[in-house]
């Protein structure tokens, strides 16, 4: 029976090791970078690695102290694996469900959230039940369950602690005025009548604003449309000839849907074209953090620098939570 219970803990301690790895892997893929540039120091790997440690440790000490059942260890471990991989595979092949559209995302983004979501909550709800398995079954489930529940909700709390103490502006001083700079403006909502939102017009008065006081070379606006509507770009362009018309250089990007995408195509298209320019990320407060989490991620240097929209207390609740949720699905998934 002893060799047994070793059994059945390196089985476990096994696919917990190969889906920390599988995990971190997908992390990488689905931002398009090599698995060997993989940095240990990144929030979001060192919240993964120290998970999966606190996992390994509970298996070690506890599976035979507790008399854990392995059947139902092994289905916990069984869907974490299946929510894992779908999300995984939704996340890089065309899903059916971009006909639908909410909360400003098409349905392939919701699913692959969807799936993601249910991996996390397997996993954690493993974790918690080999931590209350030593109760009485009827007990220990209901603890497990709602132990999960209140983590999945903390989280997101913690990631809008770290924007809170992160969002810090850089001040336009810090611009080189010996530099020549390249604007990126990040997209955000277009409201009806294609006119921009508060949000995306006070990002494009930022830049305006710069290339009236610093030597800014080219504009990149950036960002896609939602369906009937004009791209984010067009939309900021147009609004921007209303503020600086003599301001020629602009270039549109209008294929990007996301903060991920567009620091891709920083990285990828921009970088490469203009090595030795400054290149400044405009966004807003909140919103820094996470592009500045990304940038690291794909080890390339940019500037940030904030709007100065200012919002009303609801708007700025809801902002922060969408901002936390995002930033926290950023560290996890990489997505």
């Amino acid at each position: 029976m002893k060799s047994k219970g070793n059994k059945l803990e390196i089985f476990i301690i096994t696919a917990l090791i190969i889906q920390l790895v599988l995990i971190i892997y997908i992390k990488y893929d689905n931002q398009s970078v090599a698995f060997n540039n993989f940095n240990f120091f990144l929030t979001g790997n060192l919240l993964t690695i120290l998970f999966y440690s606190i996992l390994v440790l509970e298996i070690i000490f506890l599976f035979k102290k507790y008399k854990i059942r392995p059947v139902k260890s092994f289905t916990i471990l069984f869907f974490s694996y299946l929510f894992l991989g779908l999300g995984y595979y939704s996340n890089q092949v065309q899903m059916p469900f971009n006909k639908y559209y909410f909360f400003g995302q098409y349905g392939n983004k919701l699913f692959t959230g969807l799936c993601f979501t249910l991996y996390l909550f397997s996993i954690i709800y493993f974790a918690f039940y080999i931590m209350y398995s030593k109760t009485k079954p009827k007990v220990f489930s209901g603890k497990a369950l709602f132990s999960t529940i209140i983590l999945m909700v903390i989280f997101p709390l913690f990631a809008n602690i770290i924007i809170l103490l992160n969002e810090n502006k850089l001040s336009e001083k810090s611009l080189s005025k010996d530099k020549k700079n390249i604007l990126i403006v990040l997209g955000a909502a277009v409201w009806s009548n294609n006119e921009p939102s508060p949000i995306l017009a006070s990002r494009v008065s930022k830049s305006a604003s710069l290339t009236k006081s610093y030597d800014i070379s080219k504009i990149y606006f950036t960002g896609g449309n939602a369906p009937g509507e004009m791209s984010e770009a067009e939309v900021a362009y147009k609004y921007f000839k209303t503020l600086n018309p003599s301001f020629e250089n602009v270039e549109l990007e209008t294929t990007t849907s996301s903060t991920n995408e567009q620091i891709q195509f920083i990285k990828k298209i921009i970088l490469p074209k203009y090595p030795e320019y400054e290149i400044i990320v405009i966004s807003d407060s909140f919103h820094l953090v996470r592009i500045r989490e990304i940038s690291n991620f794909h080890q390339i240097k940019i500037k940030t620098i904030a709007s100065d929209f200012e919002m009303s207390l609801g708007s700025n609740i809801y902002n922060r939570l969408r901002e936390s949720l995002a930033l926290s699905v950023f560290w996890l998934f990489s997505i």
